[in-house]
């Protein structure tokens, strides 16, 4: 998702790009990035229902 919305270039992708980008973005624009995610979207959700 960094990669399609221009965040980070995807030569440049890597674990350490991803926590630079949330070291660097505020708490609201990280949980908004999270969500759009349908992964972590169903793990919360998973999470929720036990």
């Amino acid at each position: 998702m960094l990669i399609d919305r221009g965040e980070v270039k995807k030569e440049d992708m890597s674990m350490q790009a991803i926590r630079h980008w949330g070291e660097t973005h505020s708490e609201a624009e990280v949980r908004e990035l999270l969500e759009q995610n349908p992964s972590f979207v169903s793990l919360n959700r998973n999470l929720l229902h036990r």
